[in-house]
């Protein structure tokens, strides 16, 4: 089962904390598939607290297979992605 969940600009502390919950208890037990328009360095800002982002993406990214879309800049409107298989 994967749940997708996308972090936009910002989450109001309930959400947040709901989101926190809801990775540490999928923690190493089920598949998550998460989408966001902000890098891992911004996530602090937009769930209002720095720690509790890193630990979401310390348990994010620990087993992950981290997918980076961005647009080309060598041919506009094409996308191209850059894969990190994190090693296990």
């Amino acid at each position: 089962m994967a749940v997708e969940f996308h972090v936009s600009d910002l989450v109001e502390a309930d959400a947040a904390n709901l989101f926190f919950q809801l990775i540490s208890n999928r923690y190493e037990r089920a598949s998550v598939i998460v989408t966001s328009n902000k890098p891992f360095g911004r996530w602090g800002e937009v769930f209002g607290d720095e720690t509790v982002a890193a630990a979401m993406i310390d348990r994010l990214v620990h087993h992950a297979e981290v997918h980076s879309l961005k647009l080309s800049e060598v041919e506009p409107g094409w996308p191209h992605c850059r894969s990190r298989r994190r090693p296990r």
